[in-house]
């Protein structure tokens, strides 16, 4: 009898440290648009996890406890580079042997907000579906079939309001940020001043008067802003000048409808264009 339980508790033993060696599999990306894009390739095969939560900006995020004990068990990291999110390298302290793939290393830019960018788009889903295919060989080809998709459905959305807004003669704008100027510059825009050049500078009180002079002087159409903080300067050059301002989406879940990352595109083409059209109406 006690034999009988002696092999019972280790067939038990034996099961449980099974479970604790389950291979890892969780994908741990630093903000949520290129979660979007990596669950869109990924498919519901894999978990992927966001280290940067709805509302919180990736020039200032802090890793918290519980972010690190769910990367404990991640696999792969996808991170954007270029400066903006090197607090996810945290992450291999903790977990070594988590595969990196920095998604923006090597191009010859210094603006790190590529996911805005019709070229660069197309450079991170090649990137995600090599790394995906290199760590899961087995789903290569299914990681292919969706890259090709996304990638589709994103020139897609594209391509419809390239054609519409070259139908506009002033795509003057002031970028209060620089996270747009990608996209800004893909629909023809011409950013005439982009007001914050990196993330905490704050213009002092005659660079914001110059700031006036040359939308005034511009024929600026729009000033493009995103729901972050700016010490009221958006607000203050838009009461001097009459200019209409237009917020966009920096990330997924700032404005409506900008779940996941067709939808971001989506969302905030259609603002800007409505931005334009108003200012258009209004002359």
């Amino acid at each position: 009898m006690g034999k009988r339980i002696f092999i019972f508790l280790l067939i038990i033993l034996s099961l449980s440290c099974q479970k604790k060696q389950k291979p890892k599999k969780n994908i741990i990306v630093s903000t949520n648009v290129i979660e979007s894009m990596v669950h869109y390739i990924a498919g519901d095969k894999y978990p992927v996890f966001s280290l940067l939560q709805a509302g919180e900006n990736p020039h200032t995020k802090v890793l918290k406890p519980k972010e690190m004990k769910k990367a404990q068990n991640g696999i792969i990291l996808f991170m954007i580079g270029l400066h903006l999110d090197e607090w996810a390298l945290k992450i291999k302290d903790i977990n070594p042997d988590i595969r990196l793939s920095i998604l923006g290393e090597g191009l010859p830019v210094k603006n790190p907000h590529i996911w805005f960018s019709s070229e660069y788009t197309d450079t991170i889903v090649r990137r995600i579906v090599y790394t995906l295919s290199s760590v899961f060989p087995k789903d290569s080809i299914y990681f292919r079939q969706r890259g090709a998709r996304l990638k589709s459905e994103t020139e897609e959305v594209q391509s419809a309001y390239k054609k519409k807004f070259s139908g506009i003669k002033n795509k003057n704008v002031i970028a209060v940020f620089p996270v747009f100027n990608y996209m800004l510059k893909d629909m023809g825009c011409k950013i005439v001043k982009t007001i914050f050049q990196s993330p905490g500078e704050m213009p002092s009180a005659r660079e914001t008067a110059d700031i006036i002079k040359i939308a005034k002087k511009e024929q600026i159409a729009l000033i493009v802003s995103a729901p972050l903080p700016d010490g009221g300067i958006t607000e203050n050059i838009a009461k001097e000048t009459g200019i209409r301002v237009v917020q966009l989406a920096p990330l997924l879940g700032f404005l409506p409808n900008t779940g996941d990352f067709i939808h971001l595109w989506e969302t905030n083409l259609r603002i800007l264009y409505d931005g334009f059209q108003t200012t258009i109406r209004e002359k």
